[in-house]
């Protein structure tokens, strides 16, 4: 399979032959100029910038514009393992990855009263909605939280977060084995009134985007928490068996790049779509905040200005 130049333009806008035989052009995903490459031969690509990569077929799934591929059997000849047709199946032929049980460290208990979690704006309410616990068995876990992850009322795993002030410890120690990426912390608690879920990136976003939507009387609305920057497939899909109408992406003012990319894959996949983000608030080292710093002032007023993903691309990236 051969794409032209020209056709490739059509796509990514102008491009111009390296010294390496690859084609250099502006990246797609985080719009850095002369960044990103794109190889001749193997159609392989990549984002000197923003580390995006694969292959021509993903690219193209990306940007909505399958189109330019014309013969599927083809394109299986030219690229063989680097072709994925999986997209290409019908909805009702994908599966969701199963994700094995996950057992809670040993010695492991709720807990309903916390100093850490208290000076991070957790009332008595949060620990009746929001299961943590501790462990004393184990030594390397006894100054961090614990927080279960839950997918059908079944444990997946864990957030485990360090509660004290310490340089010696990381401030998150999470089990290695669990496929974080296939999972979506808070997904229980949607129900069959929910139409639509906000997504922060770690837990206390999520748990900080529920206390503005509570605050904003919003019952039709459930904060998830997505473990990044990334939205995986399998976490798409399983927002599609909860029959999710509504996505808004609240991610970190680092991440416009992330969300410009997840927003439109979103739109693929027939969801309406919204972006809240914040461009005003900072905390005391000038920096913007993300979502689980912000006030409740500060994020009702996030909440209540939203944006379209045209809007959005047109004010922080065009």
């Amino acid at each position: 399979m051969e794409l032209s130049q020209s056709q490739l333009e059509s796509v990514l806008g102008p491009l111009y032959i390296g010294p390496s035989n690859q084609y250099i052009g502006k990246c797609p995903f985080c719009h850095k100029s002369d960044h990103f490459y794109i190889n001749r031969d193997s159609y392989l690509w990549d984002c000197k910038k923003c580390s995006e990569d694969g292959n021509i077929i993903v690219l193209l799934k990306l940007l909505g514009r399958l189109d330019l591929i014309k013969f599927k059997e083809s394109v299986k000849r030219d690229f063989g393992d680097l072709f994925d047709d999986s997209f290409l199946k019908k909805e009702e032929e994908l599966k969701i990855e199963e994700v094995p049980d996950y057992s809670m460290p040993i010695g492991y208990k709720r807990i309903y009263s916390d100093l850490y979690l208290k000076q991070r704006g957790f009332v008595e309410n949060d620990f009746k909605c929001h299961e943590v616990g501790k462990t004393s068995i184990i030594p390397s876990l006894e100054k961090y939280l614990l927080f279960p992850i839950r997918q059908d009322g079944n444990i997946k795993g864990y957030v485990a977060r360090l509660c004290v002030q310490s340089n010696a410890l990381k401030r998150y120690d999470n089990p290695t084995a669990v496929p974080f990426g296939s999972l979506l912390y808070g997904i229980d608690e949607i129900n069959e009134e929910t139409d639509t879920v906000y997504i922060g990136e770690g837990i206390f976003d999520k748990f900080n985007i529920q206390k503005g939507l509570n605050f904003l009387e919003l019952d039709n609305c459930v904060a998830l928490c997505s473990f990044g920057k990334k939205l995986s497939d399998n976490q798409i899909y399983l927002l599609k068996l909860k029959n999710i109408k509504k996505i808004v992406l609240f991610y970190d003012p680092d991440a416009i790049s992330s969300i410009n990319k997840y927003i439109w894959r979103l739109n693929e996949n027939m969801f309406e779509t919204e972006i809240c983000f914040n461009s005003t608030f900072k905390n005391e080292k000038g920096e913007l905040k993300d979502p689980g710093e912000l006030n409740i002032d500060e994020m009702a007023k996030c909440l209540q200005n939203k944006y379209s993903p045209f809007i959005f691309s047109r004010k922080f990236i065009i």
